[in-house]
């Protein structure tokens, strides 16, 4: 049975300003840390807020190497339990 839950896909851009070389990260939280502890300038705003179904949950998952297990959802958008 398809899940009855709500799922969201919400997309940020971080712009960042930086002076003789680009910032380089691995993650989120070194990204911050550049901008509020290094030399590097940076803000962020929501791009894209919208309510999606578990089938587009999944399928964004899956495309960010992510397993749809990782909410709960089997891959045709059912809930596991």
């Amino acid at each position: 049975m398809a899940s009855k839950r709500k799922f969201f896909k919400t997309v940020v851009i971080v712009e960042v300003i930086s002076a003789d070389y680009p910032p380089e990260f691995e993650n989120l939280s070194q990204l911050q840390e550049l901008i509020t502890e290094g030399e590097h300038s940076g803000e962020y705003w929501t791009k894209m807020a919208k309510k999606i179904t578990a089938k587009q949950a999944v399928k964004a998952l899956i495309k960010q190497s992510s397993d749809p297990e990782f909410l709960g959802l089997d891959k045709n958008g059912n809930d596991l339990e």
